[in-house]
């Protein structure tokens, strides 16, 4: 899930943009592991404060070389609001997800933001969906049910925060795209993180702040500074290559996540996992596609 930070500033080499995002993906996917394997120790309340709070400073860094102008002041506080409300419960939930259920099955629930996206959007933005997006999306909504099937393994609470962070997901997706008219990309990921970390310190103060032993320091520090990484190679990615082009890629982190969680905790995904992410995945694609055909290829917004 990403910001482009520097779409107005893209070159060519788009080769070297897929490899950016490939690095990116792999980072979202050692982030789900770690917070995978630090859930039963550290509260994920814990955990989302160090992913945002550490993921500001990469945004600084980014700020400063690039010479944007740091500043926070906007006359759209109230989308900011909501893409930011939207951001942390999308995050938040997957966090919860990931902590539940299979990393392969949250991975494959979380591709049905573009399904969430394509419904929200009529309301939102007064967008129009034809016959075959509509038939897209009933198919997407059937991979979720095949993912979430009774017997699946998966079915409970870490559904729930699946779907959750997919609805979430596509909310921040719909108004990204409402920002992105006026509002500078770096100006809105400062906003968003610094919200982040103001939400979840508090929420860490108020919930109790539980004593993080010393051997799993460096895990949540990790997830931290992955997340800043991440948010770097998703900024320059999209210098170098159209997210139209770099979205299918994104569809390799059911794989990583596959075989992370074969590795680490003998996670064997079902045929429901496979068989309803991939009517999921190619769902999504269709109205990649289909939405690629009616608007022009710089309109379309990364997903966070």
């Amino acid at each position: 899930m990403s910001d482009s930070l520097n779409e107005g500033h893209r070159s060519d080499n788009q080769l070297f943009g897929v490899g950016l995002y490939l690095l990116a993906l792999v980072a979202v996917v050692m982030i789900s592991m770690l917070v995978k394997y630090t859930s039963d120790r550290v509260p994920l309340v814990q955990l989302l404060f160090f992913r945002f709070s550490i993921c500001l400073i990469p945004l600084i860094l980014i700020g400063k070389l690039s010479g944007s102008p740091l500043k926070l002041r906007t006359n759209r506080y109230k989308d900011h609001l909501i893409r930011g409300i939207a951001g942390m419960c999308s995050i938040g939930f997957y966090f919860v997800a990931v902590s539940q259920i299979p990393l392969a099955a949250a991975t494959a629930i979380a591709y049905s933001v573009p399904i969430f996206c394509a419904v929200l959007s009529i309301p939102i933005l007064g967008e129009l969906i034809g016959l075959r997006r509509w038939a897209a999306v009933v198919i997407g909504f059937f991979g979720v049910l095949i993912v979430s099937w009774p017997g699946s393994g998966v079915l409970g609470v870490g559904v729930v925060a699946a779907i959750g962070s997919a609805v979430s997901g596509a909310l921040v997706v719909i108004y990204l795209r409402k920002l992105s008219d006026t509002e500078h990309p770096l100006t809105s990921s400062l906003l968003y993180n610094s919200l982040g970390t103001v939400v979840f310190l508090v929420l860490c103060l108020g919930l109790g702040w539980t004593p993080i032993q010393p051997g799993d320091w460096v895990w949540v520090l990790a997830i931290g500074g992955l997340a800043g990484f991440q948010q770097l190679c998703f900024a320059n990615a999209f210098r170098f290559a159209e997210a139209t082009f770099l979205a299918p890629f994104e569809y390799t982190t059911l794989i990583m996540a596959a075989v992370g969680g074969y590795l680490i905790w003998r996670e064997v995904p079902g045929v429901t996992t496979w068989v309803g992410g991939a009517i999921i995945i190619l769902s999504g694609l269709f109205m990649l596609y289909r939405r690629r055909r009616v608007e022009s290829p710089e309109r379309v917004t990364p997903r966070v």
